[in-house]
């Protein structure tokens, strides 16, 4: 699941929105309570991405990454006031889960959203 998020971010961050959407559609139509514990680890990558925008890259809980982080930064313009404004769309998506919506359209939606808070279009 900790891989699921991270791809789910990296899909995010990049200019072609037909990887979000191929994305989603990888996930099943029903069941969207599973997600929830995918927001959580969508959460920690965002902190982590926070946590090397802001300059305390030897603070992250995905160590393992560090370098993979640091090169999504590089080539995108993450701020840290987007990770916040991320954080938002992620608890959104976890509400959608609790109620049972569609997973295809909660990922479909999450993607795109964490899309336009995290890079500039």
């Amino acid at each position: 699941m900790r891989r699921q998020a991270l791809a789910l971010i990296e899909v995010a961050v990049v200019q072609d929105p037909g990887q979000g959407y191929e994305l989603s559609l990888s996930y099943p139509s029903a069941g969207a309570r599973a997600l929830i514990p995918l927001c959580a680890f969508i959460e920690e990558w965002l902190r982590d991405l926070g946590a090397i925008v802001s300059g305390a890259g030897d603070r992250v809980f995905n160590f393992d990454k560090h370098s993979h982080l640091q090169e999504l930064v590089a080539r995108t313009s993450i701020r840290g006031p987007d990770i916040v404004l991320a954080l938002t769309e992620v608890e959104q998506a976890r509400e959608l889960a609790r109620g049972n919506v569609n997973p295809q359209l909660i990922v479909n939606g999450l993607v795109r959203n964490l899309r336009r808070r995290l890079i500039a279009t």
